[in-house]
């Protein structure tokens, strides 16, 4: 951008994250909420409060109490998911990606094409 400082930049960076949560890329040596990896493929933190979730992804989710991704999926799963457990909802796949304990804590969520069928849920 033409006459942008280094300052103009990390503002524009810093409305971003305050906006829509923290996104990077693979590439990025911290762990953002979002990682895009392609392909309508998110890398997503449990954590990350299912209204960001659906901002980023132009999505309808259910909330149904559930504040979170990690919520979303438990609440859907009807019981502790395990590792690789999936559950589909609004044309995306939810696939647990990583679990410490009883938490989930990291997910990858996938867009389902328009012909692939929608289950509520999955296990590995």
């Amino acid at each position: 951008m033409p006459g942008a400082t280094e300052t103009d930049f990390f503002e524009r960076a810093d409305m971003m994250d305050t906006k829509i949560g923290q996104i990077g890329d693979e590439h990025d040596g911290e762990a953002p909420d979002v990682t895009r990896l392609g392909d309508g493929r998110y890398r997503v933190n449990a954590a990350l409060p299912i209204l960001e979730l659906k901002e980023i992804l132009g999505a309808e989710l259910p909330r149904n109490g559930w504040n979170t991704v990690g919520g979303l999926i438990y609440g859907l799963a009807g019981a502790i998911p395990a590792e690789g457990a999936t559950v589909a909802v609004a044309n995306f796949q939810f696939t647990v990606e990583k679990v410490r304990g009883r938490r989930i804590v990291t997910v990858l969520v996938t867009k389902l094409s328009s012909g692939t069928p929608e289950s509520k849920r999955g296990q590995p």
